[in-house]
């Protein structure tokens, strides 16, 4: 193939440079005589340096703040969302609208309406789209999937999964919407959501579900200085001086 495909992403946070990286990264994982070459378009994020920093680390052609920007441009044919959950339908449904395919970060969104709309809105449209449920492309669990699907692990009676995560560990990590509820919809949608799909990939469709409390453990964070998108990208801490 040799039709180059224009790349963007919304949202420069954390897990947006992680796409951001991810895309730069594709061509080098798959067999690259049967991939189209990229053009890294353009990153968007409403805090302005994150955008520029992030355009300039992964080599994009430019930074925006507005993602309608991408959602009009034409040259543009494939863009990762990477922003907050209850921003995922709008935008979505924009670009699908818009002709493009689409990338959408995990969880799909955080009530049941917007999922379905989405859904609808992407079953109307030529274009592909998907969700970032990564963990389904790691070699081991994809075989485990493939044995366990072919009958070759026996009856399936138990899953049991863990998902350790330390992005919120640090006390002085600033207040962002992952730890606001509604619009981060907390661990379980966050992290969670990957080992629900996990579950789901290896064992089948789920039948139900009880739930149990979860506990807050950091009552209290830092304020941030600057809305945006994205995730929270706190700078580097300094090594500690050598004795």
């Amino acid at each position: 193939m040799s039709q180059k495909i224009s790349v963007a992403v919304i949202g420069a946070g954390m897990a947006g440079r992680t796409h951001a990286n991810a895309w730069r990264q594709a061509t080098t994982i798959y067999e690259t005589d049967k991939l189209p070459p990229l053009r890294y378009a353009a990153i968007c994020d409403a805090y302005q340096p994150f955008a520029k920093d992030a355009a300039r680390a992964y080599g994009y052609e430019k930074a925006v703040t507005d993602w309608h920007e991408i959602a009009s441009d034409p040259s543009i044919d494939v863009v990762s969302i990477v922003v907050a959950n209850s921003m995922h339908r709008e935008i979505a449904v924009e670009l699908i609208k818009a002709g493009k395919h689409v990338l959408c970060e995990k969880p799909l969104t955080d009530n049941l309406e917007d999922a379905k709309a989405m859904v609808e809105a992407a079953s109307e449209a030529n274009v592909i789209t998907g969700i970032g449920f990564g963990y389904r492309r790691q070699p081991g669990i994809a075989q485990i999937a493939k044995m366990a699907q072919s009958g070759e692990l026996g009856e399936l009676i138990q899953f049991t999964g863990r998902y350790m995560c330390d992005y919120g560990l640090d006390p002085s990590t600033p207040i962002a919407w992952r730890y606001k509820g509604p619009m981060g919809s907390g661990a379980l949608g966050d992290v969670g959501s990957h080992l629900i799909d996990t579950a789901e990939f290896i064992c089948g469709s789920i039948d139900y579900v009880c739930g149990g409390a979860f506990t807050t453990v950091i009552k209290k964070r830092p304020p941030q200085s600057k809305g945006f998108l994205g995730d929270v990208v706190s700078p580097p801490k300094p090594p500690p001086p050598r004795q």
